[in-house]
């Protein structure tokens, strides 16, 4: 594996990962794979022999889970339409290998990759790759590349795991591309009849390009999973849909006890959106004619501020399908030209606090840990002290273990289904950041900025 830090690449064991079960131990050749497959597309039969009922095969591609608008999930199969085609398949990776088995039933058609690396984006678009080559043409309509000029340049993302991150759009061989970041460059279809540019390499994601009045491009929209995502391009001003001096009544920080969540209501692109802790921004539409605005990033998530009998902001309900919850308002951020890091810093105490842990000289923390979804159980411990050395163990008996030491800037990770491996800088200030120790003292020095 590529050791990005050294520049140089690391040679690792194979493990076994007996205690993982089939979630990755099986080791097999092409010809067995094949095999396996030939029995699935025959729903339990092959070569003539039946080993299981059609009935109980028919189970297998039952949906159990709804995983997206587009996508279920069965008894250890993906299931979800590629192109009008039904699609059955499942991949996964371990270090030094990923493989994905995928099968195309209405085609009696499948396939097997196999691959000796960790990880591959061609795991999940081969699928897309196999279904075009032998299922149908690779559209791609003539299109006059004098016009992706317009398209082409920089817009930013802020949602999911991305933070200010830079989506490039681009030419390349003559058809429109897209460069996500940590990603790859992905070739866009020609736009259909909604404007929405598909991935070449799949249909279940596509983007389109936002004018301004005078038709200039100055945003994209991400399609993916029944969600839109919005990048403004780089450089562009988003049009101001509601004067922004009217949002400010708005702003603060409002609280739900019974969740433990303290969402923040902000402006960002010139537009009114809820800050959800260890989520994301979710941008609003602006309010219909009952007070009800719109999350742009999918219609099903709906906010309604609430206002006492002097028209003032308490509170607001959001909406998540058929649920609602009710958030308090805490503060008001409006004007917040008096809040500074000592202000924050003095509100809670923190300098105190943070001299009481120095004090301890060592912490040992103790505590049960239980993974419902593998229905194990097991036992934590914490050892924390001020010089930032930490050891962190959590132990599942004869299922494995999971081991983290750091000491200054030098860290470890020890987890029973992987080879021991040093942690980066990043890691060890990640690990650092999310211990007790952080959230006491003074956070201008774990912190790159405080935001209140």
């Amino acid at each position: 594996m590529w050791d990005e830090e050294k520049g140089e690449y690391k040679l690792y064991p194979l493990r076994t990962i007996d205690n993982i079960g089939p979630a990755g131990s099986i080791v097999s050749t092409a010809s067995d794979m094949a095999r396996w497959v030939r029995f699935h597309l025959g729903r339990g039969e092959i070569d003539g022999t039946r080993a299981l009922s059609k009935t109980q095969h028919d189970e297998l591609w039952k949906s159990q889970i709804k995983m997206s608008p587009n996508a279920d999930y069965g008894l250890g199969w993906m299931l979800y339409e590629q192109n009008g085609t039904e699609v059955v398949e499942h991949g996964g990776s371990v270090r030094g290998g990923c493989a994905k088995v995928a099968m195309f039933p209405d085609e009696n058609l499948g396939f097997v990759l196999l691959m000796n690396v960790s990880q591959c984006p061609l795991v999940q678009e081969s699928v897309s790759i196999v279904h075009d080559a032998m299922l149908g043409e690779i559209s791609n309509a003539d299109v006059d590349s004098s016009e992706f000029s317009q398209y082409v340049g920089t817009y930013i993302g802020n949602f999911a795991s991305f933070d200010n991150a830079k989506f490039t759009v681009e030419e390349k061989d003559g058809v429109l591309a897209l460069d996500v970041p940590n990603q790859m460059l992905y070739e866009l279809e020609s736009p259909d009849e909604d404007g929405k540019w598909y991935f070449a390499l799949t249909d279940q994601i596509a983007v389109s390009f936002e004018r301004d009045d005078d038709d200039s491009v100055v945003g994209l929209k991400m399609y993916q999973a029944g969600m839109v995502f919005e990048l403004p391009k780089e450089g562009a001003e988003l049009a101001i849909e509601i004067p922004l001096d009217e949002l400010e009544k708005y702003l603060g920080v409002y609280n739900n006890e019974e969740l433990g969540k303290s969402p923040t209501i902000v402006i960002q692109h010139n537009r009114l959106a809820v800050d959800v802790p260890d989520q994301m921004v979710f941008e609003l539409f602006p309010p219909d004619e009952e007070g009800m605005r719109v999350c742009r990033i999918m219609d099903a998530l709906r906010v309604r501020f609430i206002k006492d009998e002097n028209m003032q902001v308490t509170g607001f309900e959001f909406f998540e399908g058929d649920e609602s919850y009710v958030f308090s308002r805490v503060s008001d951020t409006s004007d917040d030209s008096s809040v500074d890091a000592d202000s924050i810093l003095a509100t809670y105490n923190l300098l105190e606090r943070g001299k009481a842990l120095a004090a301890l000289d060592s912490i040992s923390f103790t505590g049960s840990t239980k993974m419902l979804q593998s229905g194990i159980s097991g036992e934590t411990t914490l050892l924390i002290d001020p010089e930032k050395r930490i050891r962190a163990v959590t132990d599942f008996g004869k299922f494995g273990w999971f081991s983290f030491g750091i000491v200054g800037d030098v860290g470890l990770m020890d987890i029973s289904f992987t080879e021991p491996e040093e942690l980066n800088t990043t890691q060890i200030q990640h690990f650092y950041n999310s211990s007790p120790l952080a959230w006491a003292g003074d956070w201008t020095d774990n912190f790159s900025n405080i935001d209140f």
